[in-house]
């Protein structure tokens, strides 16, 4: 995905990258977008555990962190 499609899907706030999820959306398809691989979701769900209860439990709205590779 380029960086002006990932500009569009995303918001940064107070220094932190966010996603706005969308239909369709798995936490396993963000990581591929963006980490490049379906592997990193635990990174996205860790970094989201106060909204969300399981990993395959996203609902379309929802703000999701977006944190760095590390």
């Amino acid at each position: 995905m380029s960086e002006s499609a990932l500009a569009a899907i995303t918001t940064m706030r107070d220094g932190v990258r966010y996603y706005t999820v969308a239909p369709g959306d798995s936490l396993a398809a963000l990581a591929v977008k963006f980490y490049g691989r379906a592997g990193a979701y635990p990174m996205l769900f860790e970094a989201n555990k106060d909204i969300l209860s399981a990993p395959d439990m996203i609902r379309i709205g929802q703000k999701l962190r977006i944190p760095g590779q590390g």
